[in-house]
């Protein structure tokens, strides 16, 4: 069992997370970082808090777990196909558990703490509660572990697209940036953290659009479906 390998890896990707989130909140998004120190100092230390805790400490505990016992080291090399699939199930089972964070009333506590911040700046997307972080973060990474036992750079690879992502769309300074509506935007996810707005989607795909987009296309269906039995039953 290589643990110090494992939890090295894990590092590298908190550390390259926080790194990254850290340098956003203090250049681009400066302004809304201080504002928030200004309107709440306490809400700002204890994101960061949780920032550290969850990807400094649990986070790479995770990966021991996955690295040891989940992945394929055989594996030589980028996996594309691991590596979509891997995202596409982390887009999947987060959608679910972000909507039952909101609907299932004994879900609810692990996700108010995120909710706090009304007004987001880069690091929020790692400003969770350990529960929400466990349920939400990691699980689905473990899922899609299980289902496509990839190796280890692809893993990383997928960690590191979902953990940049979700780092983008709490950016203010991105709001205005003009997506195809099939991806999650930051001025999506940022209208989420303002109203609590029914949009459930992160990062990437925006899973909200998609099902509106199939129940107006079956509702067509069923419409042109209908108008055409009528059509046959009269012209019989």
């Amino acid at each position: 069992m290589n643990v110090i390998n494992s939890l090295i890896n894990g590092l590298q990707l908190g550390g390259i997370t926080m790194l990254i989130s850290s340098i956003l909140d203090n250049t681009i998004s400066s302004k809304e970082t201080t504002d928030l120190i200004k309107s709440d100092s306490d809400l700002y230390i204890q994101g960061l808090q949780s920032n550290y805790i969850n990807l400094l400490i649990i986070g790479p505990l995770y990966y021991i777990i996955v690295y040891n016992f989940f992945l394929d080291h055989t594996k030589d090399g980028f996996y594309v196909i691991d590596y979509i699939q891997i995202v596409f199930i982390n887009n999947i089972l987060y959608y679910l558990a972000h909507f039952m964070m909101h609907k299932v009333s004994f879900l609810k506590f692990m996700h108010e703490f995120h909710h706090l911040f009304k007004k987001t700046i880069p690091s929020t997307g790692n400003a969770v509660s350990m529960s929400e972080f466990n349920f939400a973060y990691i699980i689905p990474f473990v899922i899609a572990c299980l289902k496509v036992i990839p190796n280890n750079i692809t893993l990383k690879m997928s960690v590191g697209t979902i953990s940049l992502l979700n780092t983008f769309i709490h950016t203010p300074n991105f709001e205005y940036l003009i997506y195809y509506p099939l991806f999650v935007s930051p001025a999506n996810h940022i209208k989420h953290h303002e109203n609590r707005s029914g949009t459930y989607a992160a990062p990437l795909l925006n899973i909200d659009y998609l099902i509106k987009e199939f129940c107006i296309y079956f509702n067509y269906y069923k419409e042109i479906t209908k108008l055409k039995i009528n059509y046959f039953l009269k012209n019989e």
